[in-house]
């Protein structure tokens, strides 16, 4: 039973808009236990720290899937006889599992970046839009396009654009390389 509610649980962020995320995130986040939580440790709503959770709570649960999807499709049999030659539990899962599992976290976190950098609707719900302090590039194109700045709109597209194909590119180059993760 516990396992089906934290697998929905997991889900929720994929099946309902952004938007709405965002207005959840706000309201807890307004909520008098989360306010003192703010007040002695760091602010969270309209404040850059903010910009971070809405985010992740956007990609965690895609991200959270994926994974779980190439796990599950290892053999654990491999562990099994990993453990039979010596192996601990976590010796088995850093030398067998993990190995066997890094195109998969791999693309998951390809996926679940390129998710997080294009969010607008969480993020502009939770911590708004204020220049130059919780503008994400997303924002900055949406504020451009209001303000009927299309220069600065097609600039900011421009901006993505290249950080999405510069970290893709870097990404495959090491992924390329054999690089373990």
């Amino acid at each position: 039973m516990g396992k089906i509610f934290v697998d929905t649980l997991l889900d929720i962020p994929v099946f309902i808009s952004p938007v709405a995320l965002g207005a959840l995130l706000l309201v807890f986040f307004s909520s008098p236990l989360s306010k003192g939580f703010q007040q002695h440790l760091f602010p969270i709503v309209f404040a850059v720290p903010g910009i971070v959770i809405a985010q992740f709570t956007v990609v965690a649960g895609l991200s959270v899937r994926l994974m779980k999807s190439t796990f599950d499709q290892i053999p654990s049999r491999y562990e099994e006889v990993a453990r039979t030659l010596g192996c601990s539990p976590f010796q088995a899962f850093c030398k067998v599992t993990l190995p066997l599992a890094k195109n998969g976290i791999l693309a998951a976190a390809i996926i679940s970046w390129a998710r997080a950098i294009g969010e607008f609707g969480a993020t502009i719900t939770l911590v708004g839009a204020a220049e130059m302090k919780t503008e994400t590039v997303p924002t900055a194109v949406y504020l451009s396009f209001a303000s009927a700045d299309i220069d600065r709109a097609l600039t900011m597209v421009a901006v993505l654009i290249l950080t999405a194909l510069s970290g893709l590119i870097v990404i495959r180059l090491f992924a390329g390389e054999g690089v373990r993760l």
